[in-house]
């Protein structure tokens, strides 16, 4: 009777035979997996990707750090009774038992929908990484989102403030989840490019000497490299495209109604814009699942495991780890500063929507220059990146460091004129100074670990980018004044520069090394000799391109 229930499949079946089923099972879908997503990328489903990109980069453009600020600080202020004109209010919105001022409403906001976010990323982060359900949730979450978007439209009453917070919140935590399902289809597109496919196979051979094949290994990592990085820049070309066009629909807009309708029908044309247009992602992306969930793992905890994991093994590389924590300072005074621009030209300087759109319209602008302009200067300089990085810092922390002398002198960010300026050097700064922190991160991991340490240095910028909202909120509402927020992010940039020159970019290279060939646990005398031995080498070259291999 067992027997016949083993070969049926019955309940009684014997551990033996449930262990082989559950084998088998485990491997049919390994190779189910692997058939689907090894496909070739072909070029509609390039145009799919890069289309998403087109279609969601608009609301953090134009969503978050310009228009929703706008909305939400003039609805608040109605709602608290301050009256139309730009004037100082010292009257309070009550959330509960604390007590807010119109403008820390947005600030506070923003603080708690990017906590939020960060929380869900690392939750669902397995979500793309396993299973079927990419795809799936790419097009849920980028409904979500943008239907919460063209929500905004409805919102008239001031006393409805409390739900343009909500709608914020829901909104942003979508945006925050659809570039961690769009960003985890980078990889396999890459991977599976028909170039280097072709690549691969015209240059694998089990005859090969182990030098030879080491040349092609190193060969075949630079063309994935240069691939991933043309299909990463295609793709955020086509969403800074979209975004600029919009912003020039949304200047009309504005423009022929300034008032709170024009803010509403901005912002759902926004959201619009994100829901048509993800369609296309949707409708083409071909489905690439993820490997079986590992055996006794799940889907809501295993990315926080990772994540420990991850934290864990970076604690033992002292270089990435100075580096992680000065990043988790300056990437979120940077985020801070934009954010904080737009309350600060409405409670300071009582600039007009108008004013705040050409800063909006500069901004970025001058980002794609400063990208040109400073790889120029850093190959006639002939510097290291970790060199260009800290005077971009330097640079960026004139910004706080300006305003902040307003409460004590005739200039410093009293005239709308001054924004400007100051914006001319931000949008400079700005897209060259986040390229620079990416390639240094870039020397400081093992090789082999690019996933998990990448997504390591995602998590530090996502988890730091609501402290700084929240804490210049907190002054503002104690101080009715944004300048004095100006010095915590004057701290923030001068704690991150004194971390940063502690990183010994050399020294992490090695340890990186290390940890990939014969794990992290390598002597720290064998490190210190070969150090001592390239150091001079690396210091009189001055450029990390030209180290000598190890």
């Amino acid at each position: 009777m067992d027997a016949e229930e083993d070969v049926e499949g019955g309940t009684n079946m014997s551990p033996s035979r449930r262990v082989k089923n559950d084998a088998e099972d485990e491997h049919t879908s390994l190779v189910k997996h692997t058939m689907a997503q090894s496909a070739p990328t072909s070029q509609a489903e390039l145009r799919a990707w890069y289309s998403y990109d087109w279609a969601s980069s608009v609301f953090p453009t134009l969503g978050i750090a310009l228009f929703i600020p706008l909305f939400m600080l003039e609805l608040t202020r109605q709602a608290a009774g301050c009256g139309d004109d730009r004037d100082s209010c010292d009257k309070f919105l009550s959330v509960g038992p604390i007590k807010l001022r119109p403008a820390s409403v947005f600030l506070n906001s923003l603080s708690l929908s990017v906590f939020v976010q960060t929380i869900t990323i690392i939750t669902a982060g397995a979500l793309a990484d396993y299973g079927l359900l990419r795809n799936t949730l790419l097009s849920f979450f980028a409904v979500l989102g943008s239907v919460a978007c063209m929500c905004f439209l409805f919102v008239v009453s001031p006393d409805s403030w409390w739900v343009a917070a909500f709608l914020l919140l829901v909104s942003n935590v979508s945006s925050g989840l659809c570039s961690v399902f769009y960003n985890s289809f980078l990889p396999l597109l890459v991977r599976f490019h028909p170039k280097l496919q072709q690549f691969r196979a015209s240059n694998s051979s089990t005859f090969k000497d182990p030098t030879t094949q080491l040349d092609n290994d190193v060969q075949y990592a630079r063309a994935h490299e240069q691939m991933s990085d043309h299909i990463s820049k295609t793709g955020s070309t086509a969403g800074f495209s979209a975004s600029f066009i919009l912003l020039v629909v949304s200047v009309v807009l504005v423009s022929l109604d300034s008032s709170m309708n024009g803010l509403r029908t901005v912002l759902f044309l926004t959201g619009l814009w994100w829901c048509v247009f993800s369609r296309w992602s949707a409708w083409k992306l071909k489905k690439r699942p993820g490997p079986p969930l590992p055996q006794g793992a799940r889907y809501l905890s295993i990315g926080w495991t990772k994540a420990y994991r991850t934290f864990a093994e970076a604690k033992q590389l002292p270089n990435t780890m100075k580096y992680l924590l000065s990043y988790f300072l300056f990437s979120d005074a940077i985020s801070t500063l934009s954010h904080v621009a737009i309350v600060f030209g409405v409670e300071e300087l009582k600039m007009t929507t108008q004013g705040l759109i050409l800063l909006a319209v500069e901004v970025p602008l001058l980002a794609v220059v400063g990208n040109f302009l400073f790889v120029h200067l850093q190959k006639k300089w002939g510097v290291r990146p970790i060199t260009m990085l800290k005077r971009h810092l330097w640079l960026l922390s004139l910004i706080p460091c300006y305003a902040f002398m307003g409460l004590f002198l005739p200039f410093g960010l009293v005239y709308p004129v001054e924004i400007y300026i100051l914006g001319l050097m931000y949008g400079l700064n700005l897209g060259s100074s986040l390229s620079y922190a990416r390639t240094v991160y870039s020397d400081l991991i093992p090789h082999g670990h690019e996933a998990q340490f990448f997504s390591l240095y995602a998590i530090t910028d996502r988890g730091s980018s609501w402290i700084g909202p929240l804490i210049c909120s907190v002054i503002f509402d104690l101080t009715n004044s944004m300048r004095m927020g100006m010095s915590f992010l004057l701290f923030s940039f001068f704690a991150a520069i004194w971390l940063l020159n502690r990183v010994d970019v050399e020294e992490g290279r090695l340890h990186a090394q290390a940890y990939t060939v014969v794990d992290v646990e390598r002597s720290n005398e064998v490190i210190a000799v070969e150090l001592s031995s390239q150091r001079q080498t690396w210091f009189a070259e001055d450029s990390p391109s030209n180290a000598p291999e190890t």
